[in-house]
């Protein structure tokens, strides 16, 4: 059995490296401040405790896109806006999925009246094209 050293990283020309890239460590979460979209094939889809949990079970949906190359990221949904488009988009590994960021409102009605919110779309194509 040969052994080889693996010292090098982040070249696209080697498969140890973008199988790394794409695998180890969680990917930078995409959390815009200006309205804006990401477009990219589903590599993991489930969900994480809520960071702000009253329950044990609140969860919150998350997915990591990927964005070629060895670019990828992790959409969290924590707003309602998000959380709501991404639980009924159901996400699975090898969907398209694009997420876009279009702003702020203000809730109109209701015990939260005035207060802003995140306002996110979610649109998804089955299997990776």
């Amino acid at each position: 059995m040969t052994t080889t050293n693996h010292d090098h990283t982040g070249r696209l020309d080697c498969p140890v490296c973008v199988v790394r890239a794409l695998t180890e460590g969680t990917p930078n979460p995409w959390f815009p401040s200006e309205p804006a979209s990401v477009k990219g094939v589903v590599l993991w889809s489930g969900s994480v405790p809520s960071p702000y949990a009253m329950l044990a079970t609140d969860t919150i949906p998350v997915v990591d896109l990927w964005l070629g190359g060895t670019d990828r990221v992790r959409i969290s949904g924590v707003g309602a806006t998000l959380r709501t488009a991404l639980e009924r988009a159901a996400p699975q590994i090898g969907d398209t999925l694009t997420v876009t960021y279009t702003g702020q409102g203000t809730i109109d009605r209701g015990k939260h009246a005035g207060r802003a919110y995140r306002m996110h779309t979610v649109e998804i194509e089955r299997g990776h094209h």
